[in-house]
């Protein structure tokens, strides 16, 4: 029947067109424009990767583990080596699921730091991130990392009800970066009203499900397959670019319903404070922020 020719023809011609495309893109200096960040970080740590960026050296072979205070973090006691932007960094978390120790050193007072992917320090080592600066830096305060990628505000004050207890300090730090950690208390609210609390949705957009799940098994080993070959690098990348967040959305003033998120979240922060100090630190600064609240993001 002709169909069945027809359709034969256009699987062979897909078939040689990948085939052509991977013998060039093995060929061309740098590989496949947008797959290079993985690519040469492994190539030059020689790691296997488990999913698109991570190598995992303890742990579930997955980044985040669904939490029901603050939504998500990373898994307790686990270890990565993250492989993007051609480097490597190393990321090990205490057994609360944040990076570095949350203990007293040296008769110093505790500060905890609440924040997002900023204060936790993505693509930074451990000795890069901003309380590790600030531990440095200063004799009399040692800063904790409580830091997850991804939350908002309404998540720092969910967070520290749940770790205020167990860490000893006198002062709280809250960073938040205006563009988009508004934007995350509004879908964080949102899940929390459908009473789902919460699908983290990693690099790949893959909301986290059972890890025993057919589903979530059948994602992993489809990436890896196509990690294997330039072409599939490139097909991973395409589908992440497109998927992702664009920044259209970060150009525009923040509406009521964001405001009033913000406002609850620092109250119920504040209520929980008892005699501490609270600082806030905002990025962009402070002069944006305090501008009637109509800065755009």
């Amino acid at each position: 029947m002709s169909w069945i020719r027809n359709a034969s023809l256009v699987l062979a011609s897909t078939a040689i067109a990948v085939v052509l495309a991977e013998m060039i893109l093995m060929v061309l200096p740098g590989k496949a424009k947008g797959t290079a960040d993985t690519h040469i970080a492994r190539q030059i740590t020689n790691l296997p990767l488990h999913d698109f960026a991570r190598h995992f050296c303890s742990g579930p072979l997955s980044r985040y583990m669904p939490e029901q205070i603050s939504g998500w973090r990373e898994w307790p006691n686990s270890s990565y080596f993250e492989l993007r932007n051609d480097q490597a960094n190393f990321f090990e978390h205490n057994d609360l699921g944040f990076r570095g120790s949350y203990e007293i050193l040296n008769g110093r007072s505790g500060v905890v730091v609440l924040g997002d992917s900023y204060t936790r320090g993505d693509l930074a080592d451990e000795t890069e991130t901003m309380p590790s600066f600030l531990s440095r830096w200063s004799t009399s305060h040692q800063f904790f990392n409580f830091g997850t990628s991804g939350h908002g505000t309404l998540q720092h004050a969910a967070t520290y009800s749940e770790i205020k207890s167990r860490v000893e300090h006198d002062a709280v730090i809250v960073i938040f970066y205006i563009p988009n950690d508004l934007q995350d208390n509004v879908k964080f609210d949102d899940w929390l009203e459908a009473g789902r609390p919460n699908p983290k949705e990693d690099e790949e957009n893959s909301p986290i499900e059972d890890e025993e799940s057919s589903f979530v098994e059948l994602r992993r080993t489809t990436r890896i397959i196509l990690e294997k070959f330039e072409v599939g690098r490139l097909v991973l990348t395409a589908y992440r670019t497109t998927r992702a967040p664009g920044m259209a959305d970060w150009s525009s003033a923040p509406t009521d319903r964001e405001i009033q998120l913000l406002d609850e979240s620092m109250d119920a922060l504040t209520r929980q404070l008892d005699d501490k100090q609270l600082f806030i630190i905002t990025i962009p600064g402070r002069p944006e922020f305090e501008s009637n609240r109509n800065w755009e993001r």
